[in-house]
């Protein structure tokens, strides 16, 4: 024991006087976790030892750096493609993938959890003045209970600076409102009667309730569907999202068979494992195209795939309004692919108006309803009229 506590005491004396050449020294992920592993052993001996707060704070701040580093060094590597995360090799295959040459690194192997890599990129985002001054701020606070450094304190601190950008995206949102051509407008209706009364249109783009919101799937879906693609011009498109359950795909293929099928997958939100069967992260999209549509305008390769890897609207981060809310990014995606300037995008169900507030952004005219006063009262928050 007392070898080990030596060992432990000189570890933690080379980290505070060479702290930041031990840092430089981390090139690669494989290096940036054994040096965090031996800043966590040292950091497990200071506080079984109840070393004073000053030492513990220098070694958590050391940790938090090398976190960052590993995040940022995670996020590169998964932007080139050359990193996995755990579960996406299939035998000899990766899916999932739009390079053409699967990742030479799967974070599982590096023993890094989703969870972990979560939080590293969390602390790798948050810009630089704004971590040293945390670490500043901690570090000189008077009041010894609040001052120790530690990394559920710094992804706090990621949070509310993604929060702040957030805001400031939504006042930008509103501000592009303001210069469009066009306004976010919702009607408080039923869709079937709303519908009735609306015009040709160039595109339906439409998320509507869920088999687990409705008692019977295939009446409710015979009861829009066919009236809503009436409605769409012979150039035009439909994306309808539907759930992943068997029964709701193959209610709506048993009234009209789309072209394609499309996915959007996602890997942030995390429901309840299920014991026997496998846990959902994706939806499908029934994909529509009339007879006389033009070309998709679709020049990004790595939009062309059928597969939609974008990440969900996450609650953390406060940009998640109600529970299946689709991201703005797929959105505005299928309405650059498939309309141009002033033509008319349809949403007969748009709950909190995400599809009207992007098509106005882009100078496209929204016709929307929904009978959902609650989802509508977000709506006129995040900018739309109601």
């Amino acid at each position: 024991e007392s070898m080990v506590d030596n060992n432990d005491s000189m570890m933690a004396l080379e980290l505070r006087d060479n702290a930041k050449q031990q840092l430089a020294k981390i090139k690669d992920i494989e290096s940036g976790v054994d040096y965090l592993n031996k800043v966590r052993a040292i950091e497990v001996w200071a506080k079984a030892e109840k070393k004073d707060a000053e030492l513990q704070n220098m070694i958590a701040e050391q940790k938090l750096r090398t976190q960052r580093i590993i995040g940022r060094l995670i996020m590169d590597g998964q932007e080139r493609g050359e990193i996995a995360e755990k579960g996406t090799f299939h035998g000899n295959q990766f899916m999932g993938s739009y390079r053409r040459e699967p990742p030479t690194k799967n974070l599982s192997d590096l023993d890094i959890t989703r969870k972990q890599s979560m939080t590293y990129k969390m602390i790798a985002t948050i810009p630089e003045d704004k971590f040293e001054a945390e670490i500043v701020q901690k570090k000189d606070a008077v009041n010894k209970a609040v001052n120790e450094l530690t990394t559920a304190g710094m992804v706090r601190v990621a949070k509310e600076y993604e929060l702040k950008k957030i805001r400031s995206e939504i006042a930008k949102s509103r501000e592009g409102i303001k210069q469009s051509l066009y306004q976010p407008r919702i009607v408080l209706q039923d869709c079937i009667e709303w519908l009735k009364d609306q015009p040709e249109v160039d595109l339906l783009l439409t998320d509507p309730p869920y088999m687990t919101d409705i008692d019977d799937i295939q009446e409710f879906a015979q009861s829009w569907l066919p009236l809503a693609l009436s409605k769409v011009k012979s150039t035009g498109r439909a994306y309808i999202f539907i759930g992943a359950y068997p029964e709701e795909i193959s209610a709506y293929l048993s009234i009209k068979m789309p072209r394609q099928l499309l996915i959007w997958d996602y890997r942030n939100t995390l429901g309840p494992s299920p014991k026997f069967d496998y846990k959902l992260n994706y939806q499908v999209i029934l994909y529509y195209r009339n007879e006389d549509a033009a070309p998709l305008d679709c020049p990004i390769m790595l939009e062309q795939f059928t597969v939609n890897d974008i990440n969900a609207p996450d609650g953390r981060l406060g940009n998640r309004y109600h529970t299946w809310q689709k991201p703005e990014e797929i959105i505005e995606r299928f309405i650059r692919h498939s309309t141009k300037e002033n033509d008319t995008i349809c949403d007969p169900f748009a709950g909190t108006g995400t599809v009207s507030l992007v098509a106005t952004k882009l100078n496209r005219k929204s016709l929307a309803c929904d009978n959902n006063q609650e989802m509508l009262n977000i709506a006129k928050e995040r900018g739309c009229l109601i």
